[in-house]
């Protein structure tokens, strides 16, 4: 048995000294052209050749007896044939084995040695999850495995079961609705079936040409394969039985209903780890009442919020479906949350823009075209269906911003010496806007919308200016160049945020001017100063009877948020008292407020600064 396992691996030492130069000349060649990347590294290394080396290396196993003509010799030496198909399995998984662990550290030492990158932050940042890394040795268990069975076959068959399975491969591997522990089961139950089918036709045949050999192997496979489809269903159907066992975590709230003080809010399912079909976390939507702690699911698993009407009736959603094991690609969908099951689809590959009002909303279709692929706008009104507002073959411009009160989107262009455009979504009116290059929504008035425009890559320096419905532009000079908005006070006026000139250089430590903005007078007033308010992780909220201005100050590694009160009338500050774990603060209707702390709930009087505990999320 040792000798046996001696003798095939020496044969292999030449293709594996070949394999593992190719991929030290993979590595010269990205270096070469400055594409010496981890990500490319990992795909070109681990994607696309080693599972073509595997292949190879498992249809080196018999094809070369068959050849020679030394089979009949090899199985007429002492020893069985279970001994010689262990021996020859081995020898390619060792060779596989050794392959692999050669690409790993090429990729190891790029990253280390040629990227600069220090060791911790290498396998920090390369370390997947443990579905991933069953994933990245099941390719290889896989390709090994089903070469083994192919060179049992005879030469015509053998091409024909070879080129349907490699096909099956690229669809579970390169789908966007499989996920990882999807690929990792399938891959190794499929193993299991190519390693007995190629056992069955060896072992149980007569010679690798004779008719009952083909028998053999080619009854276990189709036997083997349905066994792993009822294996697979069945998970499928056991683990939606165990819904009672599922535990939500993961609370965010997106909505807050004043009329039936419920909650619009999205939690993580945590299903059974070896579901075939869905991940271990599953985003749901829900309705919560917390006083009566009442918890109503509005969508089936595996649902995304994308967004919902101003008066929080209808949700749009992107869902993934699955069915008879098999999961199926996004789709975007409709929520009536006053209605019971009520739950339309709208089209698949597709991502939500914006609601227009209560009744209609916008999204983006990607379509393939001669030129790559087409974006189309589509306005969907319910009751009536969809109708195509704009189309763009080849694509010229980047993802649009949707401007609401002029109900129109704002497409920026792909070149720096093109024009964007505005396309009225209720009429499909074109216009130009009168400047070149990229622009941004700054922030939006009823007035119309004021644009940002860089000066330089960086983005610091900045240009604002008002963009008209008719695409025409108003420069306005007098915005500082370093404006961050907050929110809109009135038709023409809105709060801004700007580092002041002796803030200091710590970005988690800055000092800010509150400023009032008015677009009628033209005319900058600061409110009043504020220090120690991170650049990036501060978050401004002003409550919707514009009294109180929300200030998220300093979080620590923790997640420990300080949480501010800015009376906008007076100028005075105080601190909110929340003497709770990673409290998170929403404005909601007037001066009141909602905190959430883990499970907690709590109702805040930002006037008064009463707290009172308004339930808690089920665990």
């Amino acid at each position: 048995m040792y000798s046996l396992v001696w003798k095939e691996f020496q044969e292999f030492k030449i293709p594996l000294l070949i394999q593992v130069l190719f991929g030290g000349v993979v590595c010269l060649v990205l270096h070469y052209f400055k594409a010496l990347e981890t990500s490319v590294l990992v795909f070109v290394l681990f994607i696309f050749t080693a599972p073509c080396f595997c292949l190879l290396n498992g249809q080196r196993m018999f094809s070369p007896e068959v050849k020679c003509g030394t089979l009949p010799f090899l199985v007429g030496l002492p020893l069985s044939r279970s001994r010689i198909w262990l021996g020859k399995l081995l020898s390619a998984f060792l060779a596989n084995f050794l392959m692999y662990l050669v690409f790993c550290s090429l990729t190891v030492f790029t990253e280390v040695s040629i990227l600069g990158v220090d060791h911790f932050t290498f396998f920090a940042k390369n370390l997947p999850s443990v579905s991933m890394i069953g994933l990245f040795w099941s390719i290889p268990v896989f390709t090994t495995t089903l070469a083994l069975f192919v060179s049992t076959l005879p030469s015509t068959l053998g091409t024909v079961v070879f080129g349907l399975n490699c096909i099956a491969l690229f669809l579970v591997l390169f789908s966007p609705a499989v996920y990882s522990f999807n690929a990792l089961l399938a891959l190794n139950l499929m193993a299991i079936v190519y390693l007995i089918s190629g056992y069955q036709s060896f072992v149980f045949g007569e010679l690798l040409e004779s008719w009952k050999q083909r028998r053999r192997g080619l009854i276990s496979l189709v036997g083997g394969t349905l066994l792993a489809f009822a294996i697979w269903t069945g998970l499928d159907q056991l683990a939606d039985r165990l819904d009672s066992g599922e535990k939500l975590r993961d609370w965010d709230i997106h909505d807050f209903s004043v009329k039936d003080s419920s909650l619009l809010v999205s939690a993580n399912r945590q299903s059974v780890w070896w579901d075939p079909i869905r991940t271990w976390e599953q985003p749901q939507l829900f309705r919560f009442f917390p006083r009566t702690q009442e918890l109503h699911p509005i969508s089936p698993r595996l649902t995304d919020f994308q967004g919902a009407s101003s008066d929080g009736r209808y949700l749009a959603a992107l869902t993934t479906r699955g069915s008879f094991g098999f999961a199926q690609a996004e789709e975007l969908v409709l929520i009536d949350t006053h209605r019971e099951n009520s739950f339309q689809r709208i089209e698949t590959h597709s991502d939500l823009i914006g609601f227009i009002d209560d009744t209609r909303f916008i999204y983006e279709r990607k379509l393939p075209s001669t030129k790559g692929f087409m974006l189309e706008i589509v306005r969907f009104e319910i009751g009536s269906g969809s109708t195509t507002v704009f189309s763009n073959e080849g694509v010229k411009y980047l993802r649009p911003r949707f401007l609401p009160f002029q109900k129109s989107l704002l497409f920026n262009p792909r070149l720096p010496n093109a024009e964007p455009i505005l396309v009225n979504v209720l009429t499909g009116k074109i216009t130009k806007v009168s400047r070149k290059g990229s622009v941004w929504p700054a922030l939006q008035l009823e007035k119309g919308t004021i644009l940002a425009q860089a000066l330089d890559r960086l983005g610091e320096n900045r240009t604002f200016s008002l963009l008209n419905a008719d695409g025409t532009i108003q420069e306005l000079p007098w915005i500082p160049s370093s404006m961050m908005k907050i929110g809109t006070i009135s038709e023409t006026a809105f709060l801004a945020r700007v580092p002041l000139a002796s803030s200091p250089d710590d970005l988690h430590n800055r000092s800010w001017a509150i400023l009032r903005l008015d677009l009628a007078d033209a005319t900058v007033t600061e409110v009043t100063r504020i220090d120690s308010v991170p650049e990036f992780s501060g978050r401004f909220h002003l409550t919707a009877d514009q009294k109180f201005l929300t200030i998220t100050q300093s979080p620590d590694r923790r997640e420990q948020y300080r949480y501010s009160r800015l009376n906008l009338e007076t100028g005075e500050i105080r601190e909110i008292p929340l003497n709770l774990v990673q409290p998170r603060l929403y404005p909601l209707g007037g001066a009141k407020g909602l905190i959430q702390s883990r499970l907690d709930l709590f109702l805040i009087d930002l006037e008064t600064m009463n707290t009172e505990l308004m339930g808690k999320f089920p665990r």
